[in-house]
């Protein structure tokens, strides 16, 4: 795409990217792939857009750099005290994932949306049982969102995608800043972050159940 000189078919090429292969990608557990090609393809087929969503979310991570930090201390702190074995990610979302969420819910304030950036709890253990444990932990410490959470462990994605999702208010306290939060254990990050292949893998060595036709 990006090696071709003529802009209408560097645009064309994007837009078929975006519109087919993304999903596609998406469907194969490609997330990696398809969170490189989206921004690509986003600045190439909407730059004004691109440009303008870029900016903004510049000065969103300069106000809330110091709140990521002060967030995953606080999970870290509460999961270390209970004696789990884990990792805390916190990350923003992709530019393309913004601009979607913002067509869908027809609002051009980037500051209005929750999940701007999510939290990621990855579980040493290889139980899924440990994943909900970890679920009542953080209802119960912190205040879950009513229409927040997702069970894709109890079911699938039809990818194959497993992990729980929740969305929390007043991680820090007295602080009101919804926050979306996943939980997973290490084999479903794996193949959440590296699709097939890790699904491949696990299904070779007997590690785990994830192996569909």
């Amino acid at each position: 795409i990006h090696l071709l000189l003529k802009s209408d078919k560097r645009q064309q090429l994007a837009k078929i990217y975006l519109d087919i292969l993304s999903p596609l990608c998406e469907k194969f557990g490609m997330f990696n792939e398809k969170e490189i090609l989206d921004d690509l393809c986003f600045n190439i087929v909407f730059p004004e857009n691109y440009r303008s969503l870029s900016i903004k979310l510049d000065k969103y991570k300069e106000k809330s750099r110091n709140l990521i930090k002060k967030i995953t201390r606080n999970l870290e702190y509460l999961l270390l005290h209970e004696k789990y074995s884990f990792i805390v990610k916190g990350r923003y979302k992709s530019l393309y994932s913004i601009y979607r969420k913002l067509n869908k819910k027809s609002e051009n304030d980037i500051f209005k949306l929750r999940d701007i950036f999510a939290f990621r709890i990855i579980l040493k253990s290889r139980s899924s049982k440990q994943c909900f444990e970890v679920l009542d932990l953080l209802h119960d410490q912190f205040e879950p969102i009513v229409d927040g959470f997702k069970d894709y462990i109890s079911i699938p994605k039809v990818n194959g995608y497993q992990s729980l999702h929740t969305a929390l208010n007043k991680v820090i306290s007295g602080l009101d800043l919804p926050i979306e939060v996943q939980i997973r254990t290490q084999v479903m990050d794996d193949f959440a972050e590296k699709g097939m292949a890790a699904h491949f893998l696990y299904a070779e060595t007997k590690k785990s159940k994830l192996v569909s036709e």
